[in-house]
């Protein structure tokens, strides 16, 4: 994804629950782990780590572990230090007398689900893994496993379909609740047990909801003899009975979950709100239900990859980016023959990917990926053209735009196509500079609506660009993002937040949108895949015109890909697409705006399918 940091995307035995109310979800991870030298070593998990800490401290105090849990995973693994006493890690009541010996991370992220085996999961993505778990489910879930710092943590849905962690009383409650109890019959008669029998026995195995399924659970069932048995009269208290249990038992499980999870809220499709009269938003466009699927619309089948080729995968303007072997390697494929197109050796860990779109030697623009390692950001083009530039230490490379920056003590530089060496460039110290792109650096000015850009030809000076006011009584906030030809900005009116879409050719404003966000919380837009469509909040906006593509009533958008907006809600993944609205069965990782879509199946693996003959 261009303009931030992007993980390229991601079965075992059965768990049991401390309640029946939860289902467990255990994460494990692969360990890295650096000594006080700065020598690091990669270890299938955290066992192994230990165990090389055992062998590798000389000392004569216990050795003390440093955890960095990072922030993706700081629902359910706090960071913090660990002392090795004897055989397990103790926590540290305070800080050591002694430095720290040994830091350790987690990466390569698994989670395991009753029923499944291990499969990869980027814990930045796992809020929205774990709906997606309680939604099918129809409990809560709990986070479980041994890694170092993780507290088992409940999750819940709050009141927009996002999983959440449970409130301490209310996770107590979940673990410790039990399932809804039998009355006792009223009447002894052996009619009126048989029947009770002959309604456990019909209610196993029933269509119910899990949780339902489960409250039956060891209950005696009924053979096929005493069956046969039953009277006519019996039969009938026995559908009386059913009847009875089942309304019973509907009110209070349905009353268990309802509080539990948080209830499921089924949020409509709509267009402009009629309630906004004269507000000087942007109107929100029509959003039609199309009532089908996104792949019954794609119907060739192109490629595909088996799980073992796919297991972490990402698909980008300039073609579909994969882990090769044992994460030492990535390949980039044609997006639509699935041929490689080049293979990225890793000089250090991979730290993350982004896309490029960068200058050609004609007016066509070259696609391109960005990798990132501790030590190398490596750019390659579709065409497989490859150029590496080592980074030194301290050093920072940011993609806002179309081509990627360099950051360190003495400036900035140009990471360009075909320039060994990054290039400094003259830039106003005293302005943020958001972005480079064909024309130039783009750089903003703190605090007031102005724009400069400064050209690569030397014989062209800067201009300075200032941004149009939406409309009399806005007050320019601050600038959020700039890049791909337009400007994210934050205005005020009469207390109300706005974000502001400007046209950065001419500071002409193209989208402006309502914010219940504060200023000081307002985050950058999130640019997506293929760098159609850059989504904030609930709103999707084209980068091609900086107009209002979509906006949701009452969820966000999670992901852009290419020209479609992704969003989670009870009801399901959705996708918008020509302001249509499609439901999904396998999970989309890429749409193209010629018409190819790119799925994950089941299985793991990745298929590639388009509307007719395909045009990545």
């Amino acid at each position: 994804m261009a303009g931030d940091p992007e993980r390229i995307e991601g079965n075992g035995a059965d768990a049991e629950s401390s309640s029946p109310l939860l289902i467990p979800v255990r994460l494990d991870a692969a360990v890295d782990l650096a000594d006080r030298d700065g020598q690091r070593t990669r270890h299938a998990d955290l066992a192994s780590a230990l165990a090389a800490v055992r062998r590798g401290h000389h000392g004569h105090l216990s050795p003390v572990i440093g955890l960095d849990a990072g922030p993706g995973a700081a629902d359910v693994v706090e960071s913090g230090c660990w002392t090795l006493e004897y055989i397990d890690p103790e926590r540290c009541e305070r800080p050591p007398r002694q430095a720290v010996d040994f830091t350790l991370s987690y990466t390569d992220w698994t989670m395991t689900v009753p029923g499944e085996g291990p499969r990869p999961v980027d814990v930045a993505e796992l809020g929205e893994e774990l709906a997606s778990v309680i939604r099918a489910s129809g409990r809560p879930a709990e986070v479980v496993g041994d890694l170092l710092g993780l507290r088992p943590t409940v999750f819940t849905l709050d009141t927009d379909g996002r999983a959440a962690p449970a409130p301490a009383a209310l996770a107590e409650h979940i673990r410790s609740a039990g399932l809804p109890q039998e009355e006792p019959e009223s009447d002894g008669t052996a009619e009126h047990q048989a029947a009770g029998h002959a309604s456990r026995a019909d209610e196993v195995g029933s269509d119910s909801a899990p949780v339902v399924a489960g409250a039956v659970e060891g209950e005696p069932s009924l053979d096929t003899g005493e069956f046969e048995a039953l009277t006519r009269s019996a039969r009938r208290a026995q559908d009386r009975q059913r009847r009875k249990r089942r309304r019973r038992r509907a009110a209070v499980l349905g009353a268990v979950v309802a509080v539990l999870v948080g209830g499921l809220a089924w949020y409509a499709v709509t267009g402009e709100d009629d309630a906004r009269g004269d507000s000087p938003a942007t109107a929100s466009p029509e959003l039609v239900e199309a009532g089908i699927d996104l792949r019954d619309e794609y119907s060739l089948r192109l490629w595909d990859l088996p799980p073992s080729e796919a297991g972490q995968l990402s698909v980008f303007s300039a073609g579909v980016l994969s882990v090769a072997g044992e994460g030492e390697t990535l390949v980039l494929r044609a997006g639509l023959t699935g041929e490689p197109v080049a293979e990225i050796e890793l000089d250090s860990e991979l730290q993350w990917t982004t896309e490029l779109r960068l200058p050609g030697e004609t007016e066509a623009a070259v696609d391109a990926v960005g990798v990132r390692t501790d030590g190398e950001f490596t750019v390659v083009t579709a065409a497989g053209d490859e150029q590496r530039w080592e980074i030194p230490e301290g050093s920072e490379v940011t993609a806002m735009g179309e081509i990627p920056l360099l950051h360190d003590q003495d400036g900035v530089h140009l990471l360009e196509l075909g320039s060994e060496e990054p290039e400094l460039l003259e830039v106003n110290p005293e302005l943020i500079t958001g972005a480079a792109d064909r024309a130039g650096i783009i750089q903003a000015r703190p605090g007031e609506p102005e724009i400069v850009r400064i050209p690569w030809s030397e014989g062209e000076e800067s201009t300075a660009l200032t941004l149009e006011t939406p409309e009399e009584g806005f007050t320019f906030t601050k600038h959020l993002a700039v890049g791909h030809g337009q400007g994210l900005s934050y205005w005020t009116a009469e207390d109300q937040g706005y974000y502001v879409v400007h046209d950065l050719d001419d500071g002409a404003a193209r989208a402006v949108l309502e914010t219940p966000t504060p200023a000081s919380e307002a985050p950058a837009w999130e640019v997506g895949r293929g760098m159609d469509l850059a989504i904030i909040e609930n709103y999707a906006v084209s980068l091609t015109s900086g107009e209002l593509e979509a906006a949701w009533d009452g969820a966000d958008f999670t992901v852009a890909l290419g020209p479609a907006a992704v969003v989670e809600t009870d009801s399901g993944r959705h996708i918008v697409l020509d302001q249509h609205v499609y439901s999904e069965t396998d999970r989309v990782i890429g749409v193209s705006p010629g018409g190819t879509m790119w799925v994950r199946q089941p299985d793991g693996s990745v298929v590639a399918l388009s509307r007719d003959r395909g045009d990545a």
